[in-house]
């Protein structure tokens, strides 16, 4: 007997995981080795997974690897699939084994997992994948004045009927062939469900009138479910869990800019420790506010002020940090914008432009992958255009910065002449 693992995970940024299986055949399973040790779950890594298990076999059973007996078996009759003994579409398993996969740690027995696999036979896959992927619902927004795009979640609540949710305690029921035309009509289909408003929904179900208060908070329910906003929260998940890498930490800065203004504010984003040098990734957007684009962040070296020489001068002062060879790379004066953490001085260089392909990466992904690309400076200098002028201020001296809470706080300061003699070589 053969044996395979598998570990699935979220198919969006936060990659949270869904369930380990076991996979058991009689002949071995041709997977191909890669650097991946988890597996996005979604269509086409379901669709990969059957064509390796059925390159050498007709059989496989498949099993919550914590739990063998919570388990399903497949079969494969030349180009007829098998579940459990039932007949079933190539296109409906790969459905059928996405939603059990989503359910697995939930089910308690294999008779547990018969039973969906019988309901799901029996249900449109339209359906199913409603249950999934949820529902896009494009509907008026009474409070933000304009059409919103909202996910619905959906459930079964009986052998013919299933229900849309609006919020917590309010549930949209219909039966299946109206939940069709409904999730038709989403989807650009014309019929009696098309541009329905959610109040004419919920009376047309249950012959009930929202009150005005019901539909303020079912509003704030879809806002707060919007597409949009998910993809906000969930980018912006993916960010606070990078804080928690012990070189990433959370960073406030304010700028020299708003320096004459009378509350200061501060760009937010995150402080990177590489390898080889201190980088800063941040923005100035309004907390949770749906940002799309390529370049809605600024990517900036963060210089530490630590073995200065001293530039002769007349007047003022001059200050220069040099490479290993002694070649002066950065030099500052009186003139220059300086910022402290409260215990140790630093520069901070232009905007550095890290372009990605797409046009619609959201503000958390943005930062996310600038991140991780800077974890590993010194690896992928030479990988990134305009990374590569920065070979020089790899490996130069670096204070330990003052981080507090997971934050590290960066404020403009004024820097004399004195403080410039402090930090200057020891010979």
């Amino acid at each position: 007997m053969q044996e395979e693992i598998m570990t699935f995970i979220t198919p969006d940024n936060r990659r949270n995981i869904i369930c380990t299986v076991k996979l058991q055949a009689r002949q071995r399973i041709p997977f191909l080795r890669t650097y991946r040790q988890t597996h996005s779950l979604n269509y086409s890594t379901i669709r990969k997974m059957l064509r390796a298990i059925f390159t050498h076999n007709v059989l496989v059973k498949i099993s919550k690897n914590s739990n063998p007996e919570v388990s399903f078996a497949v079969m494969k009759k030349k180009s007829t699939y098998f579940v459990n003994g039932d007949k079933i579409s190539g296109a409906n398993l790969n459905k059928l084994i996405n939603f059990i996969f989503v359910k697995l740690n939930a089910y308690k027995d294999s008779d547990e997992i018969d039973d969906d696999i019988i309901k799901f036979q029996k249900i449109d896959p339209l359906i199913t994948d409603t249950i999934i992927n949820k529902l896009k619902y494009k509907y008026y927004s009474p409070s933000s004045n304009r059409f919103e795009e909202t996910m619905l979640n959906m459930q079964i609540i009986g052998s013919d009927m299933v229900a849309f949710e609006l919020y917590s305690d309010k549930w949209v029921p219909l039966d299946i062939k109206k939940a069709i035309q409904f999730i038709r009509s989403c989807n650009g289909g014309d019929n009696k469900f098309f541009a329905i408003p959610f109040q004419e929904l919920y009376r047309r179900a249950t012959g009930k009138f929202l009150t005005s208060s019901e539909e303020k908070v079912v509003d704030a329910f879809l806002l707060q479910n919007r597409s949009s906003t998910l993809v906000t929260k969930r980018s912006m998940e993916l960010v606070e869990k990078l804080s928690s890498f012990p070189t990433i930490n959370r960073v406030e800065f304010y700028s020299h800019g708003y320096r004459d203004k009378k509350e200061a504010v501060a760009e937010k984003g995150l402080h990177i420790r590489g390898k080889g040098a201190s980088w800063l990734v941040t923005h100035s957007h309004e907390e949770g506010k749906h940002v799309l684009g390529r370049q809605n962040v600024k990517t900036q070296h963060l210089v530490h002020l630590k073995n200065l020489v001293k530039l002769g001068r007349d007047g003022g002062f001059a200050f220069s940090i040099g490479d290993k060879s002694g070649r002066q790379i950065y030099s500052f004066n009186e003139k220059s914008d300086i910022y402290s953490d409260d215990e140790n001085y630093y520069m901070v260089g232009g905007n550095i432009c890290i372009d990605q392909m797409d046009n619609d990466i959201s503000l958390g992904d943005q930062i996310a992958s600038r991140s991780l690309l800077l974890m590993s400076d010194k690896d992928n200098i030479n990988k990134v255009s305009t990374l590569n002028g920065y070979a020089s201020s790899m490996d130069l001296p670096r204070n330990q910065e003052v981080i507090k809470d997971g934050l590290l706080t960066l404020r403009p300061v004024k820097f004399t002449e004195e403080d410039g003699d402090k930090l200057t070589q020891q010979l």
